[in-house]
């Protein structure tokens, strides 16, 4: 049984990456300071590791738009900016409506909700 997925992120800055994380997630991390940082929310452990950093994109899938909704409006009580975007995807009947923010090396967090067309 899966209790978690685990994303290692390489990241440049660790200290940025650790203060940006710690803004979208409003939960502290754990770690070795300069050494690593964890976060473990929303089922997920986004360890975050300085390296050859490799840009990816990764979401996570809200059990609501009210949730989305709500989210959007504590990123924005944070200092951040998401970007809101609405997908159609006709063939699987969904609407998938996101918000997107990219992390100081490139990384790109989704949060998201598919709702029946």
């Amino acid at each position: 049984m899966t209790t978690a997925i685990h994303l290692e992120l390489r990241v440049q800055d660790l200290d940025r990456a650790t203060q940006f994380y710690h803004q979208v997630f409003d939960s502290p991390p754990q770690g070795e300071p300069g050494t690593y940082s964890l976060f473990t929310v929303h089922g997920l452990e986004l360890l975050l590791l300085v390296g050859g950093v490799y840009p990816v994109r990764f979401g996570l899938r809200l059990a609501s738009l009210a949730d989305l909704h709500a989210l959007n409006q504590q990123l924005q009580a944070r200092g951040l900016t998401p970007q809101s975007h609405q997908f159609n995807h006709p063939a699987l009947n969904l609407m998938e409506h996101a918000l997107n923010l990219t992390d100081p090396d490139g990384h790109r967090c989704s949060f998201y909700h598919l709702a029946s067309v």
